[in-house]
């Protein structure tokens, strides 16, 4: 295995820094679409394309999680994508969709 000097090791932080940096505002801006989407279905319950984007936006937030060794945002997005998934309508799961929102209204800056 190669060894690696102290150049080297700043420049593998330096990438670390800026790459959390990325999921952080991949992070937040996935969540802002899916408090759009949660928003919209109040109005729409049906719209699946909506609930597509939640999935598709939870799905992206639950990678971004991991690279950030962030559990409760990770969890909180495996629980959407369980919520979300295979629905149709969101009246089916009215409980757990204001679960959802309530999580996510009072999200406005993650904290990493």
């Amino acid at each position: 295995m190669e060894r690696v000097n102290s150049g080297q090791f700043r420049q593998l932080l330096e990438l670390k820094k800026k790459h959390k940096i990325t999921f952080q505002k991949e992070c937040e801006i996935h969540t802002e679409k899916i408090l759009a989407c949660l928003h919209n279905l109040k109005n729409h319950p049906k719209n699946v394309t909506e609930i597509q984007t939640i999935l598709e936006s939870a799905d992206i937030i639950i990678g971004a999680a991991k690279f950030l060794e962030n559990k409760k945002l990770e969890e909180q997005a495996k629980f959407i994508v369980s919520s979300f998934l295979g629905i149709d309508d969101i009246r089916k799961k009215i409980n757990e969709f204001y679960q959802i929102l309530n999580y996510f209204k009072n999200l406005k800056k993650l904290d990493f």
